[in-house]
């Protein structure tokens, strides 16, 4: 348990008809016939004569010879194989560069985060000079006003190279040590969610102290 009463604040903010119309039709097929019929034979009556008509029929046949087959056609040529995939090219990624912002030196507090971050397999933060200008501008202000509240994240947003920025803040007895104060962060879920949160490359700490005997602290985080 850490002495005397500790206040924690967290924050942070990130930049960041067709319609088809159809007629369906057959051919259409008109068929026409006519019958005759001929007039009936008349045999002549004659008392002393007979005379016989004999009709005479010819059948006429037509004949329909079908056409030829026709030939299929030739088979349409082979397509020419594909090309061989070319071979992929195996290109040695780049060394791993500094963290960005890294312009600044670390601290008790940057370590104690650190060793946290390590715990949990996440990369060290390094320290940043402008998070830091920042961070103890408003820990002074703070200890000026005695008030725990944030400052403005989108001013530091804007003044940074950062896509994201987030902020712990504390205040407590003069007496804690950065073990503590890392321990009443690491007790709060949102405050423990900034100091692991692997986006968060950066940080800069500052540390003010009130009249009063009490200590006011904020952590500007960089990612």
């Amino acid at each position: 348990m850490v002495a005397g009463a500790i206040a924690l604040a967290v924050v942070a903010v990130s930049l960041i008809a067709f319609v088809g119309q159809g007629r369906d039709g057959g051919p259409a097929v008109d068929a026409a016939g006519r019958t005759g019929t001929s007039a009936p034979h008349r045999t002549p009556a004659s008392s002393t004569t007979t005379s016989t008509t004999t009709a005479t029929t010819t059948t006429s046949t037509t004949t329909t010879v079908a056409p030829p087959p026709t030939a299929p056609p030739d088979p349409a040529p082979a397509a020419p194989p594909a090309p061989p995939a070319p071979a992929p090219v195996e290109v040695a990624p780049p060394a791993p560069g500094p963290a960005p912002g890294c312009d600044g030196s670390g601290n008790a507090i940057i370590d104690a985060m650190n060793a946290d971050r390590a715990a949990s397999g996440l990369g060290a933060l390094c320290g940043n000079g402008q998070l830091a200008g920042f961070a103890q501008d408003w820990a002074n202000w703070m200890a000026q006003n005695g008030s725990l509240t944030h400052q403005d994240l989108n001013r530091i947003l804007a003044a940074t190279t950062f896509n994201t920025i987030a902020e712990n803040i504390l205040d407590g007895a003069a007496s804690l040590t950065p073990g503590q104060m890392e321990s009443a962060w690491m007790q709060s879920p949102p405050h423990r969610e900034n100091i692991l949160n692997g986006t968060y490359r950066a940080a800069g700490v500052g540390i003010a102290y009130s009249p009063d005997g009490r200590v006011w602290v904020a952590v500007d985080f960089g990612g």
